[in-house]
């Protein structure tokens, strides 16, 4: 009778260790990609990183459509006439002025920023600006 618990045992012990990483990959599985609505902005997050010269720490994306940028001060100014369905917002904190970046809109800033929020298109990936900000008037989903 002890050969035979012994060896149920082992058995179990193997099962429990097949399946400890299984469970462990699914339990993270869902976070380690951007999500299903701001999915689309992963190619767009090359693009924006070269617009601020990869300077500043990402802070977070979003996917937007314009009408959600108008009445934003200068992220407003980016889509002013456009109706661009869906666009990728995605910002960086660090120091930044107008000579820092590609495509800054708005007034030019001498006075370096703490945030910078590049509007990217979603579907072409193409650059529409650079805002930069004292504060983000989006609430961009940190992810890192």
């Amino acid at each position: 009778m002890t050969e035979v618990r012994r060896r149920l045992a082992a058995v179990a012990l193997c099962i429990a260790l097949l399946c400890a990483p299984l469970a462990l990959t699914g339990c993270t599985a869902a976070r380690n990609t951007l999500g299903p609505r701001v999915g689309v902005c992963f190619h767009a997050l090359p693009v924006a990183a070269a617009a601020v010269h990869h300077r500043g720490n990402f802070a977070g994306v979003r996917l937007v459509g314009a009408r959600d940028l108008r009445g934003r001060g200068r992220l407003g100014d980016l889509v002013r006439g456009s109706a661009l369905p869906a666009l990728c917002a995605v910002g960086f904190r660090g120091s930044f002025t107008s000579s820092q970046v590609i495509d800054p809109v708005g007034v030019t800033v001498t006075v370096p920023r703490p945030y910078a929020v590049v509007v990217v298109t979603a579907s072409g990936h193409h650059l529409l600006g650079t805002a930069l900000l004292r504060h983000l008037p989006l609430a961009l989903h940190d992810l890192l």
